[in-house]
């Protein structure tokens, strides 16, 4: 009974958990990537997605329909303040004024007088003309409207609230959608999408993988009480994940997809401990010649997980979390718990699974397979793959996942408003020198730096003493007088030039309501083009001014692909510590075949990977590093002598099947990454179980 509350209590309490930290869970791809805030580079491109995070921005063709979606915008209660006060621009005179080499050389206030009576002129606001208009993108600011404007829409940014409602603003949404030619960009937007995917994945993954693992422990065990693992099944998930959310500040979405895939590892013990009584009334104390067995697997699997902790990615430090915990938890409740509820029942295979099964061990039996042969195969592969020339590169925007209306608007956006991913970061006061250096040898297109667009303080002051001169000239003067202005009217608004207050880049972008992050990182600005020629001549004249190229898609790439290599290291790692763990546990010899067919079942799947034209990933590798763990399980069950050959194999049947099952679901996502992972865990652990089996068979032959 205290066991039975104890188990209920642990039940409740990370049940619990899940409902007051489900706000943790995201669908955010690309925060799941730990980026190094060290260097200059990686925190430019921290600050620029930090800055994007929340902004929601929309391509309006028709104006009158702009004016609708604004509206509906202000009314909906998700947003910040939008447009900047157009009365507060209008103390930028200093800041946005361009024409100060016209100002130098006396012909501004001819210039000036022409514009007087255009009828974009605002005489009230901005007598001489001063202000022009900042272009940080491929749009010009209308401000008949308020808006931006490209060439063929009108351009409304929004910043989300921090705790906007999602459910609200999937509704504006899908408002605002069903206007004519309207597209959106928007990370949260895409993000609720993916976790729309995410949900419904994990939901078709997790059943699925339930009904198809039932019907198959009916076939194995012949009898309904061996559904008893489904009690199993969600204690170890809920204990899991409800660990997960208390110790991490945030979870993707894609992890929770992955998680499903726990449900064929966290049957493992109980596969094997019916496997052992197979045909035979079982007792609950039957499970405890089991335990060593059970804490070696235990450990070696977690182990496993606990290699992904090494990986830099968040992402990988989730599913290592959730996996370590359901595993463990797995283990409590089968062995303190699951033989209470098959007290005395039989299991027996149903007939259909007899006849296959015999079938599988009469093939494996008559199969002759010796070592030399293997190792000729595991050195002849490597050539094999080496010659089909795989793709071992990663490219971050595969792993999105986005409805194609969605993918439709991002094109749209691209093109309109010439999105780039690359971006120069320069010292402080060395932005002109350097577009000038590069624009000189035509290096660079249509550069976009704020400090081309806004005038700093000393220039600011220069402005002020020229318009104080030219108060005092008559000639200047009489250019109005001659037009019927009043001289005191004039020499009122000279006077409000003069007086004009002196405003530095920080006070400049709260009156624009721009983030400073956008430009500067620190003493250094970010400088952005609609085009860079990168050759020798361009990266020598960057490293002469000390200034740096970064291309964020390509940097996370690159980032991924380093990765990757240390995944690589992780996995020899992993064998050099399995290898010592099971050396313990059994001896040299037999722990260095366990060791050598691991590694082999590793290249085989890479090979079979290559054959079918699927990407080697950062995904995959991490794949194969889980499968290693989870497969040394079986090859403990094939040197477990003290177990009849047939229930030896039964046993890794079971266990491997229900978990080939649960991870190859996850091959059929839509997510590459999620697809990759799944396909190289089942493929790898299928290869695996194979040789165990065969294993099985050969020592058991020697025995004779």
């Amino acid at each position: 009974m205290k066991k039975n509350l104890l188990f209920i209590t642990i039940f409740l309490f990370f049940l619990s958990s899940i409902f007051l930290n489900f706000h943790k869970i995201n669908a955010d791809f690309f925060s799941l990537l730990d980026i190094d805030n060290s260097t200059y580079k990686t925190a430019a491109i921290k600050n620029l997605q930090d800055c994007n995070k929340n902004t929601f921005s929309i391509l309006v063709k028709d104006k009158s329909v702009a004016y609708k979606i604004d509206e509906l915008a202000l009314s909906s209660n998700l947003f910040e303040k939008n447009k900047a006060n157009l009365e507060e621009i209008f103390k930028l005179k200093l800041a946005l004024f361009k024409d100060f080499k016209e100002l130098k050389e006396g012909v501004f206030f001819e210039n000036s007088i022409k514009k007087l009576y255009l009828p974009n002129s605002n005489l009230k606001d901005d007598f001489f003309s001063m202000i022009s208009f900042l272009k940080f993108i491929n749009a010009d600011f209308d401000i008949q409207t308020g808006f931006l404007k490209t060439q063929n829409y009108y351009l409304l940014n929004y910043d989300l609230k921090e705790n906007f409602n999602q459910e609200k603003l999937l509704n504006f949404y899908k408002n605002i959608k069903n206007f004519n030619e309207v597209h959106v960009s928007s990370s949260q937007i895409y993000s609720l999408y993916s976790k729309i995917l995410a949900q419904k994945e994990s939901s078709i993954f997790g059943i699925v993988s339930l009904i198809l693992t039932g019907v198959f422990i009916y076939f194995a065990f012949g009898n309904f009480r061996a559904f008893y693992i489904i009690f199993v099944v969600i204690f170890s998930l809920v204990c899991g994940l409800g660990m997960s959310l208390i110790l991490l500040e945030e979870l993707s979405f894609l992890s929770l997809v992955i998680s499903t895939s726990l449900i064929g590892l966290i049957v493992d013990f109980t596969m094997h401990f019916l496997s052992a009584n197979l045909n035979k009334p079982c007792k609950k104390n039957s499970i405890k010649p089991l335990r060593n067995l059970f804490l070696t697997a235990l450990f070696i699997t977690t182990f496993g997980y606990a290699l992904f902790f090494l990986s830099p990615m968040k992402f990988l430090h989730q599913i290592a979390c959730i996996s370590i915990f359901s595993l463990i938890f797995s283990f409590l409740i089968t062995y303190f718990k699951f033989g209470d509820f098959i007290q005395n029942i039989t299991f027996k295979n149903k007939n259909f699974f007899k006849i296959v099964f015999d079938k599988y061990i009469f093939i494996l039996n008559n199969t002759n397979l010796n070592l030399r042969f293997s190792i000729f195969i595991f050195v002849l592969i490597p050539f094999f793959i080496y010659f089909l020339n795989p793709n071992l590169k990663d490219d971050v925007k595969e792993y999105a996942n986005l409805p194609a209306t969605l993918m439709s608007d991002t094109a749209i956006f691209a093109k309109e408003l010439n999105i780039k991913s690359d971006f120069i970061l320069v010292d402080r006061g060395f932005s002109f020198d350097l577009i000038k250096s590069l624009e000189a040898k035509n290096l660079i297109e249509n550069p976009l730096y704020l400090s081309n667009f806004l005038n700093n303080k000393a220039t600011q002051n220069e402005i002020k003493s020229y318009f104080k001169k030219a108060k005092d000239d008559d000639n200047i003067l009489n250019l109005y007088l001659n037009l019927g202005f009043d001289k005191k009217e004039i020499l009122n608004e000279f006077d409000k030039i003069i007086n004009e207050e002196i405003l530095d880049y920080s006070d400049i972008l709260k009156i624009l309501n721009l983030n400073p992050n956008q430009f500067f990182i620190e003493n250094k600005e970010i400088i952005k083009a609609s085009n860079f020629i990168k050759n020798d001549e361009f990266f020598n004249i960057l490293q002469s001014f000390n200034a740096d190229y970064v291309d964020y898609l390509s940097n996370i790439n690159e980032n991924l692909n380093l990765v990757k290599f240390d995944a690589i290291l992780i996995k020899i790692f992993g064998f050099v510590v399995a290898f010592i763990a099971l050396a313990i546990f059994l001896d040299i010899k037999n722990s260095f075949f366990i060791v050598y067919y691991i590694i082999f079942s590793s290249v085989m799947s890479a090979f079979i990977f290559t054959i079918i034209g699927k990407n080697i990933d950062i995904f995959a590798i991490f794949g194969f590093i889980l499968a290693s763990a989870a497969g040394i399980d079986y090859m403990l069950f094939a040197f477990n002598t003290h177990l009849r050959v047939k229930k030896r194999i039964f046993g890794i049947v079971t266990a491997s099947f229900t978990t080939i099952l649960s991870f190859f679901m996850l091959s059929f996502s839509a997510t590459a990454a999620v697809s990759n992972f799944g396909l190289s865990v089942s493929l790898n652990l299928f290869i695996i179980s194979i040789i165990s089996s065969y294993i099985a068979i050969k020592i058991n032959k020697k025995a004779k």
